[in-house]
């Protein structure tokens, strides 16, 4: 099938990290020059500075990811389950072959019918690949996915911050703390609007690289989820990010973080609201209604329990205090105000992509 293959894709997802998945997954797609797109859960499994990544997929809108995804002509899900993001939002043409490699049998589904599924140990699977394939299959010619990649990086560049900024963003910020964290550190996303950022926008190039809580995903996973990163490995930048609401869920945890003295970052999206919420409700039916909340001061808050605490005023200060917290791996609680209005034009600049592009289903 590859052989005969002209534009092949391959779907990473959340078993593509797992055991020595991604190293493998890595020489297949560094020898063929095979497209990747990542899942929300599978971030990490090739390097996003790789010139074969085309980052993720996963938001309710057709991204401008899509455009390879539906141009491809034989489609390769590495531990993928459908549970991570339905088919039917990225197999619109059931007429495109599917191979299906993961550790269980696929889950046959309306758009999922994979005409050939390889069941067994994903690392076994891809080490195999790569041994049977080695000089039998010339690599790929990349053109055909080469100006999505460069689309998509140039969407992520756009929302730079520039020091004379009046307001901050979600994807502005993650922008500054990717030039910041070590490409080997690690980035926990709460539940929110600014999760479909950081799955969207932020460039991870490891295995475990980002972790986003999804499916049946709950608010507050990101303080605790911190604690434990920082116990595991006290050696890491770990960046914990969650909105005002988030933090709420399980703010009491800087207490645990303080008493075991462990060292992260707390990055906290304040816009005063349940963001994720409110763009939804506005997506259907032009306004928000009761998603708006009063936060006590969260700077306040931190330094009650002893610890470190900023709240920015100008990206240039926003800048020294990421730089200063995330290196020093010490506990540290940054407070960002945020625009949210970044969320409605988001949703307004892809409609208009998939209108006029692709088809909507």
């Amino acid at each position: 099938m590859l052989k005969l293959a002209k534009r092949p894709l391959i779907i990473a997802g959340n078993g593509a990290i797992r055991k020595c998945s991604s190293r493998y997954l890595r020489r297949l797609v560094e020898a063929l020059n095979i497209p990747v797109v990542h899942t929300f859960m599978g971030k990490g499994a090739v390097s996003d500075r790789a010139s074969q990544s085309l980052l993720a997929m996963g938001l309710g809108f057709k991204d401008y990811v899509f455009e390879a995804v539906f141009a491809a002509d034989l489609i390769l899900t590495v531990g993928y389950d459908i549970a991570e993001y339905a088919p039917e939002k990225w197999n619109l043409n059931t007429g495109i072959p599917v191979v299906h490699i993961d550790f269980t049998p696929a889950e046959v589904y309306t758009h999922y019918r994979p005409a050939v599924e390889v069941v067994g140990d994903i690392s076994s699977v891809l080490h195999t690949l790569n041994e049977r394939l080695a000089d039998t299959i010339s690599p790929f010619d990349a053109s055909w996915y080469a100006p999505v990649r460069a689309r998509i990086l140039r969407e992520i560049a756009s929302y730079t911050l520039s020091d004379e900024e009046e307001r901050f963003t979600v994807p502005g910020v993650l922008n500054l703390l990717r030039e910041i964290m070590r490409d080997d550190g690690l980035l926990i996303s709460d539940v929110g609007a600014h999760k479909l950022w950081i799955a969207r926008n932020y460039l991870t190039c490891c295995a475990n690289g980002c972790i986003i809580s999804n499916g049946l995903a709950s608010m507050g996973i990101a303080l605790p989820g911190g604690i434990a990163a920082s116990l595991i490995d006290p050696q890491r930048e770990v960046v914990a990010a969650m909105g005002d609401g988030g933090f709420l869920m399980n703010a009491q945890e800087l207490e645990t973080a303080k008493r075991l003295g462990v060292g992260f970052t707390i990055l906290i999206f304040n816009d005063n609201d349940y963001g994720l919420i409110s763009w939804k409700q506005r997506l259907a039916r032009d306004r928000s209604v009761f998603t708006r909340i009063t936060n006590p001061d969260f700077k306040a808050y931190a330094e009650s329990f002893g610890i470190l605490s900023y709240r920015p005023r100008t990206v240039r200060e926003l800048k020294q205090q990421l730089s200063d917290a995330v290196t020093s791996r010490q506990l540290c609680v940054i407070e960002v105000p945020v625009d949210a209005s970044v969320n409605d034009k988001l949703s307004d600049k892809l409609e208009a992509f998939g209108s006029s592009t692709i088809e909507l289903r």
